[in-house]
């Protein structure tokens, strides 16, 4: 899908996916599955499967797996992750990063303050 021999990291990454979605040696969705060479295997009825077919008209199928010839353009990733049944992980803004990374605290500072309390 992204290049031959692209990781499943890769592709979740590609696709704007969770990395918590792989499992099993494939990423899983609802309905369906993104194998390791790429492939995509959809578990619909076949009247969906014909729809699907339809939307997926950008990618190629062989014997019910539909492949992807380059890395998915903007238009064709909430598409594929909708046939497969993934959600789009969410992007943290600047600020908001910025944000958390303040609120953590710092181990240094939570070490000296364990020690001065006696712990």
């Amino acid at each position: 899908m992204v290049s031959k021999g692209a990781s499943l990291g890769q592709i979740a990454d590609a696709l704007e996916v969770s990395r918590r979605s792989i499992r099993n040696g494939c990423i899983q969705g609802k309905r369906g599955k993104i194998l390791s060479d790429g492939s995509i295997q959809l578990e619909v009825s076949p009247r969906q499967l014909s729809a699907t077919r339809t939307k997926l008209a950008f990618m190629r199928e062989r014997a019910g797996l539909f492949y992807l010839q380059h890395e998915p353009t903007e238009a064709e990733k909430p598409i594929i992750r909708k046939a497969v049944g993934l959600k789009k992980k969410p992007l943290l803004a600047e600020e908001i990063l910025a944000r958390l990374k303040n609120n953590l605290p710092s181990t240094d500072k939570t070490l000296s303050s364990c020690r001065n309390e006696g712990l």
